[in-house]
């Protein structure tokens, strides 16, 4: 039997974030998104927060759209915590192979990551992580122990091994 996987992470909260956008300008699609899925995720409301965009020293009142994923640096497989239900089964998405990252079996379906980049893809073109960056390191420990970045993409999450 494998045994439990950790995902370990650099700093925390994680979550991705939207740069310099207006609460009304965006506030109907976030809207549309929790109604959509707020079945599979309770707690989908309490996910998003708007913050002050302090994104390049921008001093024109626009606001950063935070989706939280996860609050703490280390989470277990075994854990039946929904908290970390949430993120263990975010970062099951994988598209290079068809075996699940985590290798529990409870991935989202690909419309929820697709739904999700279209929400918070940024004029640019990529999806950002809370840290500022488009890619997020993850630790895995268990049967086999590796270090990945991490991107969301229209259709899932891209993985990047070293």
């Amino acid at each position: 039997m494998a045994s439990s996987i950790h995902l370990q992470f650099e700093d925390k909260p994680h979550g991705l974030a939207k740069y310099s956008v207006s609460k009304e300008g965006v506030q109907d699609q976030v809207n549309e998104f929790i109604t959509k899925y707020k079945t599979i995720i309770p707690d989908l409301p309490e996910r998003f927060v708007y913050r002050e965009d302090d994104y390049e020293l921008n001093y024109s009142g626009e606001l950063e759209l935070h989706f939280i994923i996860g609050t703490e640096y280390e989470y277990d497989s075994s854990d039946d915590n929904e908290k970390s239900k949430l993120l263990l089964s975010f970062f099951e998405s994988n598209l290079d192979i068809s075996r699940k990252t985590n290798s529990l079996d409870r991935a989202f379906d690909r419309q929820f990551y697709n739904d999700l980049h279209n929400l918070m893809v940024d004029k640019d073109g990529k999806v950002y992580w809370l840290h500022g960056s488009s890619t997020k390191c993850i630790n895995f420990t268990g049967d086999f122990v590796f270090e990945a970045d991490v991107y969301l993409t229209k259709d899932g999450l891209q993985w990047e091994v070293y």
